[in-house]
C-alpha cells in the first residue's frame, strides 16, 4: 500500500535545464506529494579525476501545500542562483485526478493567477535565500541572468525571460502547446490553431538586493509579425551569467506554422530575422568560433524540418547576420525536436 501511494500520488524530476556558469554546473530536483508541500533542492556538481560525478547540496526551497510551481529553467550569476517559480501549477489537483494529471503535461498544468510570481535569489556562498513576489507571469525558458551595480551604487540581479504578453489571455491555455508539434499540423497550418495569437514579450526582471524591491520592464517587440510565439532562447555560452547583448530565439507563428529564427539585441533593441517557406527550425544553438573575438562571432546550428519535401535538414547560419552558411540533408530522418546542445568533442 505504501508503494502504491508513493508511485501514484507523488512525483519528482530533475531540472530539464542544468545551468553551467563560472566553470561550475548546477542542477535542481523538484518533488511533491499529495500529503506534503513541494520542495526544490539545488546542487552543484562536477566530474572528478576518476570520472565520477560529485554533487554538493546548496539550498532547499519549500513551496506551499498543493502549489507545485513550474520551475523549468533557472539562472546562475557570479554569486547567486536565480530561481523563478511561475504561475503555473504542475502538481495534483486532488487524489481523484492524480493519475490523469500526470498522464500528460497539459492535463496537470494549471494557471494560478490568484498567486504571486515568486523569485528567489540563493547565495552560492551561504545558501541564504532572498525572496521577491511580483504580479503573475507565464514563462518557461531563461534568456540570461547577471549582476550589475545601478546608478545609486546598489547591487542588482537581472533576469531576462520570454513571457506571455498577457498572462491572463484565455487563448494561451485553450490548447496544449505540445500538440502542435505533430507533423500533421506542421504540414497543414490551418488544421488547428489558425489565427491563434500566442503573443510573446521579452521581459526583464530586476531584483535590488539592498532595497528588496523587484521591477519588471518589457523589451520592445520589434520582430515581424508581432503575433509570434518567441521562445527557445539561446546565447553565447561564454556570456551565461554575465552582461550580454545577443539572444537567439525561435519565432513561431501559430496561424501559419512558420518557424524562423530571431537574433535579438537587448542592448540596442534591434532584431535580425530568418525564415523560409515550409521550413520549421528548432531551438537555435550558438557555436562560438575558435578564438572568437566578439559575442556574436560564431555560428548558429539547428535541425530544420522541411514540411514541403518531408525531409530533415541541418542548417548552419552566420551568428552575426543569420545568413545561411550551409545546409545538410539526406543523412537520416530526425523527428521534430525542441532542445539541443553543442559539444566540441
Amino acid at each position: 500500500v505504501l508503494w502504491f501511494e508513493k508511485a501514484l500520488f507523488s512525483a519528482s524530476h530533475f531540472s530539464r535545464h542544468p545551468s553551467h556558469g563560472y566553470s561550475v554546473n548546477y542542477i535542481f530536483t523538484m518533488s511533491a506529494a499529495i500529503w506534503n508541500a513541494p520542495q526544490y533542492k539545488f546542487y552543484k556538481y562536477h566530474t572528478n579525476t576518476q570520472g565520477q560525478v560529485v554533487t554538493e547540496p546548496i539550498a532547499n526551497l519549500d513551496g506551499e501545500y498543493m502549489d507545485m510551481r513550474l520551475l523549468h529553467s533557472f539562472g546562475v550569476t557570479e554569486n547567486f542562483i536565480v530561481v523563478p517559480r511561475w504561475n503555473v501549477d504542475i502538481g495534483f489537483r486532488s487524489l481523484f485526478t492524480a493519475m490523469t494529471d500526470m498522464n500528460h503535461l497539459c492535463n496537470g498544468a494549471t494557471y494560478r493567477p490568484d498567486k504571486p510570481l515568486y523569485i528567489d535569489l540563493i547565495s552560492l556562498a551561504t545558501g541564504h535565500v532572498t525572496h521577491y513576489e511580483l504580479d503573475p507571469q507565464k514563462a518557461v525558458h531563461i534568456m540570461n541572468s547577471f549582476e550589475r551595480i545601478n546608478e545609486a551604487g546598489q547591487l542588482e540581479v537581472v533576469m531576462d525571460f520570454p513571457t506571455a504578453a498577457d498572462p491572463h489571455d484565455p487563448s494561451i491555455s485553450a490548447h496544449c502547446l505540445f500538440d502542435v508539434l505533430s507533423v500533421g499540423i506542421l504540414e497543414n497550418g490551418t488544421q488547428a490553431y489558425d489565427e491563434l495569437q500566442w503573443n510573446t514579450t521579452l521581459r526583464r526582471f530586476v531584483m535590488n538586493l539592498e532595497t528588496g524591491v523587484a521591477t519588471v520592464t518589457d523589451m520592445p517587440r520589434v520582430w515581424e509579425p508581432l503575433d509570434l510565439l518567441v521562445e527557445f532562447p539561446y546565447i553565447n555560452p561564454e556570456y551565461m551569467g554575465k552582461p550580454y547583448c545577443f539572444c537567439y530565439l525561435q519565432g513561431w507563428h501559430m496561424g501559419t506554422m512558420m518557424m524562423g529564427l530571431i537574433k535579438y539585441d537587448v542592448c540596442k533593441e534591434e532584431v535580425v530575422q530568418w525564415s523560409e517557406a515550409g521550413k520549421h527550425a528548432s531551438e537555435p544553438v550558438f557555436v562560438p568560433a575558435p578564438g572568437s573575438q566578439g559575442e556574436d562571432d560564431g555560428m548558429i546550428v539547428a535541425p530544420v524540418y522541411d514540411s514541403i519535401k518531408g525531409e530533415s535538414l541541418f542548417y548552419v547560419w552566420n551568428a552575426a547576420t543569420l545568413e545561411v552558411e550551409a545546409v545538410y540533408s539526406g543523412r537520416a530522418h530526425v523527428p521534430f525536436n525542441i532542445h539541443g546542445m553543442w559539444f566540441n568533442q
